[in-house]
């Protein structure tokens, strides 16, 4: 725990300029909990789609999402703290690139729960920062291809595979009362997925798709 400390500690406090106060330091036993509006936006890309059928330079990708999200942070002390970050599915249209660039391929939904050391510290009395590595789950579902189908004339069919990854994390909380603030965080997830596509007729191609976004988060908080 105290290398934990040593490593997160200086990350949280390069993210301010001011010395640290006490007033608004959690304590020991503390449950944060984070809920509001969250916005994921992937930085995607995939290797080529059906290259011997289709070519080169046939890609496809993700676009931005939101969702209600929510996390629940147990602190062990005054300092480092125990993150759940859970939220309602996130829905993303998947569209080409390259070129395939303006065609629409279809949607999938997905859950993406996160669990993570938090490092705090109280900057003044009433603000408080934080930053956090943890582990990455991601489970697609719902995939549908139905503009895939229309585009090419046969029927299609798309499953992502789960996913494992680390995230970082970092973000603000600004207390309002001794139990309510406000919060703002970020977090860099790593996902990647390995995409199955069948298309009647033309058979199963399997491709490796990296979606890796940023996760933006704005916040009520609550203190127990």
């Amino acid at each position: 725990m105290k290398l934990v400390k040593k490593v997160l500690a200086p990350v949280a406090v390069s993210m301010v300029a001011m010395g640290v106060g006490q007033a608004m330091a959690y304590e020991a036993g503390d449950i944060v909990i984070r809920g509001g509006y969250a916005s994921v936006n992937p930085d995607s890309t995939s290797d080529d789609v059906f290259p011997d059928v289709l070519g080169s330079n046939r890609k496809v990708e993700a676009d931005d999402g939101s969702a209600l999200g929510i996390s629940l942070t147990y602190m062990l002390d005054a300092n480092l703290g125990i993150e759940v970050l859970a939220a309602t599915p996130f829905k993303h249209d998947i569209q080409g690139a390259g070129e395939l660039s303006g065609e629409d391929i279809g949607e999938t939904k997905h859950l993406p729960p996160t669990v993570s050391l938090q490092y705090n510290v109280g900057v003044s009395d009433t603000v408080n920062v934080y930053a956090g590595i943890g582990i990455n789950y991601t489970v697609f579902f719902s995939e549908d291809t139905s503009e895939l189908t229309d585009l090419l004339g046969v029927d299609t069919d798309l499953e992502l595979d789960d996913s494992w990854g680390l995230a970082f994390s970092a973000g603000v909380d600004y207390k309002i009362d001794d139990n309510w603030g406000v919060n703002a965080g970020v977090y860099m997830i790593d996902i990647d997925s390995e995409a199955t596509l069948e298309a009647e007729g033309v058979g199963t191609d399997k491709f490796d798709v990296e979606i890796d976004p940023m996760v933006y988060r704005l916040n009520v908080v609550y203190k127990l």
